[in-house]
């Protein structure tokens, strides 16, 4: 009987010992590395608001005693109007209003319906940001006619279109587009705005427009404004959207994406901007340029956080990963760029994508993050909800994966354990379609804060704005619930405000009527 030997070489021996070497060390690295912390944030349903028109670009508020204010834009196609025997005198229109709506916990399913607190016409986007100030007051920035307007209401009437205010020009002779607002711990008013300014560079004449950043101030709760200052660099041929504004102190963060310039249509996706003022505005910091190793980024968000801390989370185009880095001198300096794991970004299709995302902080110092991120396939996505404490980050909570399309998150907190969402929904990638927003409400694990009663405001009564009737048809009416039109306080272009073509008319006709006096008067002597 014949025995075969297995003959081992040193040359074997020694591959077997690195093989085995390596699945040690496999095993350990695995069992080493830390699943996932669970998010610790309870969420409400996401929850659909608004009428039977079609809506997105929300932003959300949150009062002292818990009330929820949310402004977002609705769409109508107005119907072609007629004279006489059918004929078709104008064809098709689109109008877009900036709604309202609240929901406060004493008022159960008793919230007031949608109101309509402005108005533009021709399809034209209705951006927004609302903000409740430490008066009692609702501050919203929104576009119309291509400019920033400022409006105010109190919060116990602000569900009557007649309690707001007549609108403030913020924004300069340029095609606005973004705004963002923020008041500090004096009261004083921060606002942001994207407007189309021309840049000082030798591009030939006329001179090359971009969307450049702009800020101004008010002390006394929007009656005045600062002068504007620009943020962004003026010699700059990259755009500016996205822009945000977070206080802590004295010390204001701006943070802004810059290179697409969405209403010129040039540039491409290039880097985040910061910029920090240490003294509530009137003096800034250079900007700080937030690159990631040559690759182009966009979605830049910020929020400070306990003590000295800080993070930012932006997006790569050229890779569906999320990024971030941290600080822990208030933004001044910050941490080599890190992915956020277990989340795949939204594929990057089109650089025009309106997208962003939603970033704040709750009372024990936890950031939570709010992202549209892939499900199983670049064309299925859902809206996530991240917290990242100590360097680490939670596995993803599904605040929203129904039909359709989340995008835009945005966020508001009361400073303790309490956030409330809003989002829109598309049906159709990138095309005109039947969106509508939503909102969620959630409770973190951290220490809450009292709710407090909001001061009492009476509306301050407002004259009606003598205007022109509009040959608009019956179908121009919101449904059933809503203000009707001619009570609404909002128009296209706000009384008293000329445009710059009737202005430069007008100066041009007061010049004429000057020098047609001085030649009289030469000729009489």
């Amino acid at each position: 009987m014949s025995h075969l030997r297995r003959v081992i070489t040193p040359r074997k021996l020694l591959l077997n010992i690195s093989m085995l070497g390596a699945v040690v060390l496999s095993s350990i690295a695995g069992a080493a590395e830390p699943a996932a912390p669970t998010a610790t944030t309870t969420w409400t349903p996401a929850t659909q608001i608004g009428n039977s028109l079609s809506a997105w670009f929300p932003d959300i508020a949150l009062d002292q005693a818990g009330t929820t204010h949310i402004v977002w834009n609705a769409s109508q196609v107005l119907a072609p109007t007629t004279a006489g025997q059918g004929m078709i005198v104008a064809s098709p229109a689109l109008r877009d209003y900036l709604m309202y709506e609240r929901f406060s916990p004493s008022d159960g399913a008793d919230n007031p319906p949608a109101t309509d607190i402005g108005l533009a016409g021709g399809g034209e986007a209705i951006r927004s940001a609302i903000l409740v100030d430490r008066a009692g007051t609702l501050d919203v920035l929104y576009r119309s006619s291509e400019h920033i307007w400022f409006i105010k209401a109190p919060v116990n009437a602000a569900a009557s279109a007649s309690a707001w205010s007549e609108p403030h020009w913020i924004s300069g002779m340029g095609t606005a587009y973004y705004a963002a607002i923020a008041q500090d711990a004096s009261g004083d008013l921060h606002v942001l705005y994207t407007e189309n300014t021309p840049v000082d560079v030798d591009k030939g004449n006329p001179p090359a427009l971009r969307q450049s950043l702009f800020y101004r101030r008010s002390s006394d709760d929007g009656a005045t404004w600062s002068a504007p200052v620009r943020l962004s660099n003026p010699s700059s041929l990259r755009g500016t959207t996205r822009p945000q504004i977070h206080i802590k102190g004295s010390t204001l963060m701006v943070a802004w994406d810059e290179g697409y310039d969405n209403i010129n249509a040039v540039g491409d996706p290039t880097q985040g901007v910061l910029r920090r003022s240490t003294d509530g505005g009137r003096t800034w910091q250079p900007v700080q340029t937030i690159t990631d190793a040559g690759v182009p980024i966009e979605q830049l968000t910020f929020a400070f956080g306990t003590e000295h801390h800080a993070l930012i989370v932006w997006r790569q185009t050229t890779k569906d990963i999320i990024r971030f880095s941290t600080s822990d001198t208030d933004g001044a300096e910050w941490s080599t760029p890190t992915t956020i794991p277990n989340i795949v970004a939204r594929h990057y299709y089109e650089k025009h994508q309106f997208d962003r995302y939603a970033l704040a902080a709750d009372s024990a110092g936890r950031f939570h993050l709010f992202a549209v991120g892939q499900v199983d396939s670049p064309d299925h996505v859902a809206l996530f909800h991240l917290e990242m404490r100590d360097g680490a980050w939670s596995a993803p909570q599904t605040l929203y994966n129904g039909v359709g399309y989340p995008e835009y998150p945005g966020v508001a907190t009361d400073g303790g354990n309490r956030f409330v969402v809003s989002f829109f929904v598309r049906d159709t990638l990138f095309d005109v379609g039947n969106y509508r927003v939503w909102w969620a409400n959630g409770l973190a694990d951290a220490a809450p804060v009292a709710r407090q009663a909001v001061p009492t405001v009476v509306p301050t009564p407002i004259s009606a704005p003598t205007i022109i009737a509009r040959q608009v048809s019956p179908n121009a009416t919101l449904p059933a619930g809503s203000v009707p039109p001619d009570e609404r306080a909002r128009i296209d272009r706000p009384p008293d405000v000329v445009s710059f073509g009737e202005g430069v008319l007008a100066v041009t006709g007061i010049v004429g009527i000057v020098v047609a006096m001085q030649l009289w008067r030469l000729r009489r002597s």
